[in-house]
């Protein structure tokens, strides 16, 4: 566990970043511990977020963990 604690890297991402398009494979872990974030769709070729999650939160583990790919976009909403 603290070799896997050792190797983890810090990410910043500024507004308005795609992390995660619908459909994609996700290969990593995204962890943030200030900023706010939405989660939403696409639906005839236009995107729409329902969902804001702000400051600590998590990104990817189910995915990651069962193979799946990402049901959702994700996508920053201010400096993560």
């Amino acid at each position: 566990m603290m070799m896997t604690m050792r190797s983890l890297e810090p990410r910043e991402e500024h507004s308005s970043v795609t992390l995660i398009k619908e459909l994609e494979d996700v290969n990593e872990v995204i962890c943030f511990t200030h900023g706010t974030y939405e989660i939403g769709y696409e639906f005839n070729g236009e995107e729409h977020f329902k969902i804001r999650f702000k400051n600590s939160n998590m990104i990817g583990a189910f995915n990651l963990s069962f193979n799946e790919k990402s049901q959702y976009i994700y996508r920053t909403l201010t400096y993560c």
